[in-house]
């Protein structure tokens, strides 16, 4: 008689660890969102240089990340989509924050949206000023790997790290976080805004 209460104990844990597992990303298109505290494995070191990239902006240009050497640069993963996902919302609050010396840029986390051209028509009209980026699938898959960002698609929901990084003038990593964004709300955004704007060069507070 007890072996099926122990059989039932084993899938509990399993059923918490699955939860575990998926609270630690952020969910892209459920309401209340949640990201982890860490990055993954990846090859970005705080003080080095970034891994370089190349991928292509919503008019389909290339766009390598050296492009901007020279300039202090945020460096986003998020979806876009509608509404405005809370990592794009901390985007916007922090921008307005800064002066021109900062580039903005989002790289794409939409496995399924990979195309500028896709990608362009997902982006609603009041998104936050910046450089969206995409490319294949195998471009930012690699991308992805190399900066820490997991990604995947469970039951329709995309579900991905909200990675940040702030890059200097020469290209080295200075800042790298998750957005600490448990339900999304505008507390948190603007204190997530805060604290990246603290990062950058001629920053104010944002309200």
């Amino acid at each position: 008689m007890r072996k099926p209460w122990r059989w039932l104990g084993y899938v509990g844990i399993g059923l918490l660890g699955l939860f575990a597992a998926l609270g630690s990303h952020l969910t892209f298109n459920q309401g209340p969102t949640d990201s982890t505290s860490q990055l993954a494995p990846s090859s970005v070191v705080v003080g080095e240089a970034a891994p370089l990239f190349t991928l292509v902006t919503t008019q389909g240009r290339p766009a390598p990340l050296a492009h901007w050497r020279g300039r202090w640069v945020v460096l986003l993963f998020a979806a876009a989509g509608r509404p405005i996902a809370p990592p794009l919302r901390v985007l916007a609050a922090a921008r307005a924050a800064t002066d021109e010396r900062v580039a903005w840029l989002v790289v794409n986390t939409n496995p399924t949206v990979t195309t500028a051209a896709a990608l362009a028509a997902r982006l609603p009209a009041s998104k936050p000023r910046a450089t969206y980026l995409t490319g294949s699938l195998t471009s930012l898959s690699a991308i992805w790997s190399a900066y820490g960002v997991s990604v995947s698609v469970l039951a329709q929901h995309l579900v991905y790290t909200a990675a940040l990084y702030v890059l200097g003038p020469h290209g080295h990593v200075r800042f790298a976080r998750v957005l600490n964004l448990t339900n999304g709300s505008p507390t948190m955004v603007r204190s997530e805004a805060r604290l990246l704007v603290r990062q950058l060069p001629g920053s104010h507070r944002p309200q």
